[in-house]
């Protein structure tokens, strides 16, 4: 977490400094740059929001579902005579099986959207960076920076896309873990 706050605060830096570069006397840019940006940020929490909802409700349907599927079992053995205690310890560890092999399976669905919206974090920050190259640039081609902070711009870029690759490494990590783990819940 530490690290993703890293590199967003370092793209906002880089996104800002070149802003207030190019915008020097024109406000309005700046002032429409910041609202889009806290647009943004908004629209992404309010989506994580809403995901995070949905999930906690699916949850706990799939989890009604499978205490209701429990007790309607339970019922029907019960009404059988014979040898209703070993059917019914053996239905209920059945139940309790596919309970838990659903739940593994739905925190892995959870995991993994979690990812996709990790990726989608990784793209809109390399979009960030390839942004801050060409305005960096732009800026060079226009000699409005000098050599000293030409060089300081570059090394943060540099910096925020060592920490891209690192960031992209660990979600890559993270994915086949969750391909593995599928994989043997459905054998």
């Amino acid at each position: 977490m530490k690290k993703i706050l890293n590199i967003l605060i370092v793209v906002i830096f880089v996104a800002f400094s070149s802003i207030s570069v190019q915008a020097q006397g024109k406000p309005e840019k700046i002032k429409e740059t910041k609202e889009k940006i806290e647009k943004k940020s908004k629209k992404a929490t309010k989506d994580i929001k809403d995901k995070k909802e949905k999930v906690k409700k699916e949850l706990s349907d799939k989890s009604e579902k499978a205490k209701k599927e429990l007790k309607d079992k339970k019922e029907k053995i019960n009404t059988n005579k014979g040898d209703v205690k070993k059917s019914a310890v053996a239905l209920e560890a059945s139940a309790k099986g596919k309970a838990k092999v659903a739940e593994a399976k739905e925190k892995l669905q959870k995991r993994s959207d979690f990812l996709v919206q990790k990726e989608e974090k990784f793209n809109s920050f390399q979009d960030k960076i390839s942004a801050a190259k060409v305005r960096l640039q732009k800026l060079k081609d226009e000699g409005k920076l000098s050599a000293d902070q030409i060089k300081d711009k570059e090394a943060k870029i540099v910096k925020a896309e060592e920490r891209l690759n690192k960031y992209k490494a660990s979600i890559n990590a993270a994915k086949e873990k969750v391909k593995n783990r599928t994989s043997v819940l459905e054998n």
